[in-house]
């Protein structure tokens, strides 16, 4: 079988990275987004920054955001967000993501060496009160909770994880699966909601 190194469009992309990783690494010291050395970005993402807010990110990051740059098929570019005044998104070394959205109102952390899949959320608010009155427009009583993300973990396409959760270094999150409760180092989760699967 062909290695995918000897495909025309691997060269391209490439060349894209280069070109989109100098144009990004110059908006994010504008934005205020600090990066560690070496990172690579397919394709441009979006950093939404709030006022008083950090956004720091660690050396040798990946950041995949065009649709074919991942054969999953990306369905956009990914979103960093912090969403609040104060808020905190702390990225490790040697991360890697496609697509999807990270939202910190309070505050996300992610560790060294974690993989993040195709499309996954990772947010740490609800985004509106679950009192119906105003619900729409409210930002009064949203409930948001921090989110830590450790060492090594890996986290397949499309999965979400919500305020509040843990995930222990060395855990696998199944694709697809829904986190609302905390896993332990090295535990396989999976499942909507995710449970257990191995330890």
């Amino acid at each position: 079988m062909e290695q995918l190194s000897n495909y025309p469009w691997k060269a391209a992309l490439e060349l894209i990275a280069v070109a989109t990783t100098l144009w990004t690494r110059f908006c994010l010291v504008l934005a205020g987004v600090k990066i560690g050395s070496t990172p690579k970005f397919y394709g441009s993402p979006v950093f939404l920054r709030a006022r008083n807010s950090r956004i720091n990110i660690g050396d040798n990051f990946e950041n995949r955001n065009l649709h074919w740059s991942n054969p999953l098929g990306i369905s956009r570019p990914t979103v960093f967000c912090t969403w609040r005044p104060g808020a905190r998104l702390t990225i490790g070394d040697n991360v890697g993501i496609s697509g999807g959205s990270i939202v910190a109102s309070h505050s996300i952390e992610i560790g060294d060496n974690t993989l993040i899949g195709a499309d996954c959320l990772i947010i740490d608010t609800d985004f509106h009160p679950l009192n119906p009155f105003n619900r729409r427009y409210s930002t009064q009583n949203v409930s948001d909770a921090p989110v830590s993300i450790g060492r090594n973990v890996f986290i397949g396409m499309r999965s979400i994880i919500l305020k509040g959760v843990t995930i222990g270094d060395n855990a696998v999150i199944g694709a697809g699966s829904v986190v609302a409760s905390n896993v332990p180092p090295s535990a396989i989760v999976a499942g909507n909601p995710a449970r257990l699967l191995s330890k």
